[in-house]
């Protein structure tokens, strides 16, 4: 997307542990280095528009998640991840 409004951010959750949520801000470039522990994770990117850093996903474009799992010592090279605007109320699939 070209949209420039808001903060791009990146959504990470643990799987063994789904109540710690990591959100990270991405900059201009849109890459990124993070430092994760070992284990499995879900990741979504999404575009946060009023940046209250909550993906609303009726207003507010985003990625499909996608399962990471990170091994001790490993690296994780993540595809790039897509945002896709949210369909108007009432649209049909």
């Amino acid at each position: 997307l070209g949209d420039e409004r808001g903060s791009l951010r990146l959504l990470t959750q643990s799987l063994a542990d789904t109540t710690r949520r990591i959100l990270y801000e991405i900059g201009t470039s849109g890459g990124y280095d993070f430092a994760w522990d070992p284990g499995r994770y879900r990741v979504r990117a999404f575009r946060d528009i009023d940046r209250n850093k909550i993906w609303k996903r009726d207003e507010e474009a985003g990625s499909d998640e996608v399962e990471v799992v990170v091994t001790p010592g490993g690296s994780v090279t993540l595809d790039p991840l897509v945002l896709v605007r949210p369909r108007p109320s009432g649209s049909t699939p």
